[in-house]
């Protein structure tokens, strides 16, 4: 990724307002770790292009990670409104509401995502798990490769057996419920 980086620092050097190579910028930083430089190469982006789906969207994936989670719910939900059949968006906010346990929200906007794309069968089958692991996760780019796992999985019924025994700690932490 650091060549991505390089690339696309040069292409900015040469064409400052070039709103496509900080996209790509921003998000080959975030894959190596440096999410603050992420963050704010993609807040450059909605702002020089606040119709730009896809930049609301990277940017709400680094903020989650951040632990900005109202800010990425609102960034998702203007990806939403601006590609309202963009699946990416609903398949990150379901997942993002589920992590708050905000069940309903995150069944009805999953249910949409499923509607758009049939692959994402697998998020919503309460049989199957939300985790890393999970082929549906991997598929649409959701954090982890297959065999590798961050945490244990808090669905009820996890299928690679990483069932935890209550929900993860920043969840515990915040004092959260389930909806």
């Amino acid at each position: 990724y650091q060549a991505a980086v390089d690339c696309c620092r040069q292409a900015i050097a040469i064409q400052p307002d070039y709103i496509d190579a900080y996209t790509g910028l921003g998000v080959a930083l975030s894959m190596l770790g440096k999410l603050e430089e992420a963050a704010a190469c993609l807040r450059h982006v909605v702002a020089a292009r606040p119709d730009f789906a896809q930049g609301h969207s990277n940017l709400a994936v680094i903020l989650e990670d951040q632990g900005e989670f109202d800010a990425a719910i609102a960034h998702l939900q203007r990806a939403i409104a601006l590609e309202p059949n963009g699946v990416g968006p609903y398949v990150n906010l379901g997942l993002l509401l589920e992590r708050q346990l905000r069940m309903p929200e995150a069944e009805q906007t999953l249910d949409r995502a499923l509607e758009l794309d049939p692959r994402c069968r697998e998020l919503r089958d309460p049989a199957l798990c939300q985790c890393p692991r999970s082929s549906a996760r991997v598929q649409f780019g959701l954090r982890a490769e297959p065999d590798s796992h961050v945490g244990p999985c808090f669905r009820p019924h996890c299928p690679h057996g990483l069932r935890a025994s209550a929900p993860p700690p920043e969840i515990q932490a915040e004092g959260l419920e389930v909806q």
